[in-house]
């Protein structure tokens, strides 16, 4: 993927509770059929994500790009930011909780524990209308300024193997893959089977 920035006009900021909807609308087209393989269905998947983001008084470790509307997000993880989202309860409320609690383990199955040092980047979502313009770009430079900035010396992220448009952003970024990982599960339940643990070091 080259990514040739067009639009010098895209800040980074902290997401606020007003941006929820747009933030959703991302990640629901990003990342429709992993939300349908965890939930059951993409509609309501959307909808526990929704309750559960609004239940918070604010969003830690969500950043928005905008120019003059929101274009894209990415979440992060550190051991300092406390952003437990309550989205296990919610999946149990509406799924029942045999459904919700898979629910809940599937989500986790690839949140990194960030060690001191780390920021692990949960998700990176780019709206499908402003991709190849600098969005993903300005987002992974504010993650590694907060790194910075907070004296992380490590980056990690999850990527599919099949997933060659993400793994060419990260790896022109220097990033190496640190481990792979077989899983019959995560291929049972995300239909890919094989994943890279990228990381860079600052």
């Amino acid at each position: 993927m080259s990514e040739k920035i067009v639009n010098t006009d895209i800040k980074v900021r902290k997401a606020e509770k007003e941006d929820l909807n747009d933030i959703l609308r991302i990640l629901s087209s990003s990342f429709e059929r992993e939300i349908e393989k965890i939930f059951g269905d993409a509609h309501e998947g959307r909808e526990i994500l929704k309750r559960a983001l609004e239940s918070l008084n604010e969003l830690k470790g969500i950043y928005v790009a905008e120019s003059s509307k929101i274009l894209g997000c990415v979440g992060i993880l550190a051991k300092e930011i406390d952003n437990k989202i309550p989205i296990g309860r919610e999946a149990v409320k509406s799924l029942g909780f045999t459904k919700g609690t898979r629910a809940k383990l599937l989500l986790s199955f690839f949140k990194e524990k960030p060690k001191k040092n780390d920021v692990c980047i949960d998700y990176l979502a780019v709206s499908k209308f402003y991709r190849n313009m600098g969005v993903g770009s300005a987002l992974y430079s504010k993650v590694e300024e907060l790194a910075r900035l907070n004296n992380k010396n490590r980056i990690r992220v999850w990527v599919s193997v099949e997933n060659d448009e993400a793994i060419d952003f990260f790896m022109k970024r220097s990033f190496n893959i640190a481990k792979m990982l077989d899983s019959k599960y995560a291929e049972k339940y995300f239909g890919q089977r094989y994943w890279y643990l990228l990381e860079k070091l600052l």
